[in-house]
């Protein structure tokens, strides 16, 4: 695990996803909410080394406000009523520019272990719409955890772009590694019940 760290740490703070847009899958298109996936590529600051990582892109609507939404994830402690598989997240330090870093912990199905995170988000404006940066880093204050498999890697975003006053169109999109020996089957979990029971419940808890 710590030299996935270490490969991780050398490459580029942020990967575009945006990048290849015809290189994104269709997975699942239900209920007003499509789920995209495609595999990225990392290489090291010197070119020689790859690690391959999932990514997941969930698009849908939702009716909501800017500020609704805003407010809603700014909300870390409540983020286990809309996030998929989330519990116990908590904010571990607030900094400035609406930056702030995050503990959480994700349910595994058996037989595999739950997970466990430290993210700094950012909230940040892009023209008319908001963007939460979300990506792995480590806190003096949170240690490994007995039981828990701490993610090694996760770059992300949640994407809030007007529609109309009263209607948004979100946007969650990452690329992670979820640490651990993994089998197919909860791997497949991840990258497609993530996205879209996310973005599902966020609706539902917004309206």
């Amino acid at each position: 695990m710590f030299r996935i760290i270490s490969l991780l740490l050398i490459v580029s703070a942020s990967i575009s996803l945006h990048a290849s847009e015809a290189d994104w899958q269709l997975q699942k298109d239900h209920n007003g909410i499509q789920v995209y996936t495609k595999d990225v590529k990392l290489a090291s600051s010197k070119g020689d080394v790859t690690s391959a990582l999932k990514a997941f892109r969930g698009v849908t609507l939702i009716n909501a406000s800017m500020d609704h939404i805003l407010n809603t994830m700014r909300d870390v402690e409540n983020f286990d009523q809309w996030l998929h598989n989330c519990y116990e997240p908590r904010i571990v330090e607030t900094r400035e520019n609406d930056t702030r870093i995050v503990y959480q912990k994700t349910r595994t199905p058996w037989p595999t272990d739950d997970r466990d995170s430290v993210l700094e988000q950012s909230l940040v404006q892009q023209g008319s719409a908001y963007v939460l940066e979300m990506k792995t880093t480590s806190h003096p204050a949170i240690d490994t955890v007995e039981g828990y498999v701490r993610v090694p890697y996760f770059n992300g975003i949640l994407k809030f772009t007007p529609v109309s006053d009263t209607q948004l169109e979100v946007i969650y999109e990452a690329a992670f590694d979820s640490g651990g020996n993994v089998p197919s089957f909860v791997s497949n979990l991840f990258i497609l019940d993530t996205p879209y029971y996310s973005l599902d419940n966020l609706r539902n808890y917004l309206q």
